[in-house]
């Protein structure tokens, strides 16, 4: 989480923040995050109520009828929402949870601005390179569920994929590094047995006879 930890943050600098440790720790996409208002928290039951997405400004509707499924969020998350809440200009129900003060409030902040402006640079001054955008948080809290030894089934549940394939497709591809490091802890398991010994030694390839 190179990404997040900013030194000295500051309020101007606390919205980013707070918004890429929110996608981070939910997986949503930019186009919902950005479309959350207050009203769509619930505090009590410690989930976000995903009603709808911002695609280029317009106000429209999810991707899916999966993506409507309830995203459960952590004690810690509801207390980062509740700071931010308490340093926003804006906390009506009705507000955007990350609205622009540029826009008054009627809009909330453009994830592409916010990517332009503050991820990307975050990201090349963290070292990680040019390609960070918000779409790789999404893929990486698929990956870390991974990680985490979470079954493709729940996987597919947090991330409201539509169908499983769509989980397993994004899994194969961001768990290779994962599957290789798999495979060199059974080669260190192995390695008591010299491997060039064992070459050597065998007249057949297969069975050593």
């Amino acid at each position: 989480m190179q990404l997040v930890r900013v030194a000295g943050a500051t309020r101007r600098r606390s919205r980013p923040r707070t918004m890429v440790l929110l996608d981070a720790s939910t997986g949503l996409r930019c186009s919902e995050l950005m479309a959350l208002r207050w009203a769509d928290v619930d505090w009590k039951a410690h989930r976000l109520c995903v009603e709808r997405a911002i695609v280029g400004g317009v106000v429209d509707d999810v991707k899916t009828e999966y993506s409507r499924e309830p995203v459960p969020i952590h004690q810690d998350v509801a207390s980062l929402l509740s700071r931010w809440r308490g340093l926003s200009a804006f906390t009506k129900e009705t507000d955007w949870i990350f609205a622009s003060p540029f826009q008054a409030g009627a809009k909330p902040y453009r994830p592409g601005g916010v990517q332009q402006r503050r991820i990307a640079p975050s990201a090349k001054g963290a070292g990680l390179g040019a390609g960070i955008g918000w779409h790789t948080l999404r893929h990486s809290f698929q990956s870390w569920l991974g990680m985490s030894g979470t079954p493709l089934e729940v996987q597919k549940e947090l991330m409201r994929h539509a169908s499983i394939k769509t989980t397993m497709d994004v899994c194969g591809t961001a768990l290779e590094q994962q599957k290789r490091a798999a495979h060199a802890s059974v080669v260190e398991l192995l390695r008591p047995i010299t491997w060039d010994t064992v070459v050597s030694s065998d007249t057949h390839p297969i069975c050593g006879a």
